[in-house]
């Protein structure tokens, strides 16, 4: 029994130690998987902040004109002051559901995690009770096939929880910075005119 054991443990060993980097990659998602999510939402962000910044110009133009008594201009201000609000009402609306696809993205790719988990945890499972086996019936090859597989799907398992795990943090990390950049008071968007994006100068989606 005691051999048997020392030739388990040697196996786990050596096993533990190659398999340590068999997954320190992500091979079934891409790294730039949320690209064009987040292309979409910073695009968003940036004709929020410019129609946020229109708006504090208007309402700022708008108390000047007031103070004047120019009525005629008073008028024509607050006309634009109402279309720089439902254009940013607008802007809102789009960036609000662009975060909404950026984090069902993220919820399935996390659902696809947990579901290769459970796989890694029932063959763990299965391998574990032929190694008890194998060991019951002192059947050497046995106890080396089953033990090289436990130690396998015990790696397997750790790196894959270990993905699920980062998934997550890169989720509320990537709608943390998103929060952030809302927060600035961008007046005008550095390349909101020159880059090609989803939106016309002055905001609106094509």
């Amino acid at each position: 029994m005691k051999t048997l054991k020392l030739i388990v443990s040697i196996v786990f060993m050596t096993v533990f130690m190659n398999t340590g980097k068999l997954f320190a990659g992500d091979p079934s998602w891409e790294n730039d998987k949320y690209q064009k999510d987040n292309g979409l939402i910073k695009e968003d962000i940036a004709a929020v902040n410019f129609h946020k910044g229109q708006v504090q110009q208007l309402k700022a133009k708008l108390k000047n004109e007031n103070t004047a008594n120019n009525h005629e201009a008073v008028i024509m201000t607050k006309r634009d002051l109402a279309k720089e609000k439902a254009d940013l009402r607008k802007s809102k609306a789009y960036l609000c559901a662009d975060k909404k696809d950026l984090k069902r993205d993220y919820k399935l790719s996390m659902r696809n995690y947990r579901e290769v988990i459970s796989k890694d945890e029932a063959n763990l499972k299965k391998q574990k009770a032929k190694l008890n086996e194998a060991i019951t019936k002192g059947n050497e090859d046995a106890i080396m096939t089953a033990a090289n597989k436990v130690a396998y799907y015990s790696n397997r398992l750790k790196n894959d929880q270990a993905l699920l795990t980062r998934e997550r943090t890169n989720m509320n990390s990537n709608f943390a910075a998103i929060d952030k950049q809302l927060d600035k008071n961008t007046i005008q968007p550095a390349g909101l005119k020159q880059n090609e994006t989803a939106y016309t100068e002055n905001g609106k989606r094509h």
